[in-house]
């Protein structure tokens, strides 16, 4: 089974600290977030790239990864998968250095590329955080899958 990365390349509601969105939601620098008041009540969405799924690929799961935190352990922030309408809640999460979840595709069935693509994963702040900001350091959603046999034959032939 192989897997792809899919980096956040849209979205928004929080305020970009240290470089542009989506750059610092990926570039593993923990000075560089998007961050919230952490008594106030906001929410922040992002969308990710799906061009690294090859278009023959079928998609046997999907899970989110990253970093958050707050500064204070009654920080917390809810996240949430949507897509089409329909709605995964992937969790409540207090002040952590790492996060991570599988997915299960929101309205049941099974995950497409198109899916991906279109798919989002919400953040809320709980207003819990004390006064310190809350801090989205990075989100990547990682995509397992497998090809066809017929893809496999052509590639095994060009090798």
């Amino acid at each position: 089974m192989a897997s792809v990365n899919c980096i956040v390349v849209g979205g928004g509601g929080w305020t970009a600290r240290g470089s542009a969105f989506p750059a610092n939601q990926n570039d593993g620098d923990n000075g560089t977030y998007q961050g919230w008041p952490g008594d106030t009540p906001g929410s922040n969405d992002n969308y990710y790239d799906n061009t690294q799924i090859p278009d023959s690929a079928v998609i046997s799961s999907v899970s989110v990864s990253g970093e958050w935190g707050a500064g204070s352990g009654a920080a917390t922030a809810n996240y949430t998968c949507h897509l089409g309408g329909n709605t995964t809640n992937l969790g409540t999460i207090g002040d952590v250095t790492g996060y991570g979840a599988g997915i299960a595709h929101p309205g049941g069935g099974n995950w497409t590329k198109a899916d991906v693509g279109s798919m989002f994963i919400r953040w809320t702040s709980l207003s819990t955080g004390n006064g310190n900001e809350m801090k989205l350091k990075s989100s990547v959603l990682t995509v397992y899958y497998t090809l066809p046999a017929t893809n496999l034959a052509s590639v095994i032939e060009y090798m």
